[in-house]
């Protein structure tokens, strides 16, 4: 668990580092305002992609998605482990 966890932490941060730092090379007339919130829309962009990818992937596979599990788990958990830390930090 602590794997995922530490990716994550650094992907999105370093992902959202360079858009940002990319926007101020690029549009050099935007605000620091500006690029922020751009680099903010897009790294919470690319989260939502892959929590759609890994949605995509497990219904298919359950034949009730409430209580099934589903049987590859180690991909679809690291995500979710991740995503669950990520905002227990938001929340405490």
């Amino acid at each position: 668990m602590l794997l995922p966890l530490a990716w994550g932490s650094l992907f999105f941060p370093g992902l959202f580092g360079v858009c940002t730092w990319g926007l101020r090379r690029a549009r050099p007339a935007w605000t620091h305002h500006d690029c922020v919130m751009i680099s903010t829309r897009l790294v919470s962009s690319v989260q939502a992609v892959l929590a759609t990818g890994s949605g995509i992937v497990v219904i298919p596979s359950c034949s009730d998605v409430i209580t099934d599990r589903y049987p590859m788990r180690m991909p679809v958990e690291s995500y979710t482990n991740h995503s669950a830390e990520l905002f227990r930090g938001f929340h405490s």
